[in-house]
């Protein structure tokens, strides 16, 4: 993660509540919410998505509305698009 996607995660996590108090945060984003990437949206993997304020159910499947999990996973995606 450079410099300017750490800036904008900060921003990210500064302006979102997060009821799990940032456990992602303390481990230094090492142990995330299981989620998978559904074309555009992050599915929730976890076993009880129905509890998460984040998680939105659609279709009998569970939705990631985290901002600062789906910048983390973009920014995934975006270097594991750069290595190829």
């Amino acid at each position: 993660m450079n410099e300017e996607q750490r800036k904008h995660l900060n921003e990210l996590i500064e302006s979102t509540r997060c009821t799990k108090d940032y456990k992602c945060r303390k481990n230094n984003f090492k142990s995330l919410c299981t989620a998978v990437e559904n074309e555009v949206f992050l599915e929730c993997k976890e076993a009880h998505p129905e509890e998460c304020p984040f998680s939105v159910c659609y279709k009998y499947k569970y939705y990631c509305q985290c901002p600062v999990r789906i910048y983390l996973a973009s920014i995934a995606k975006n270097e594991s698009s750069s290595e190829l």
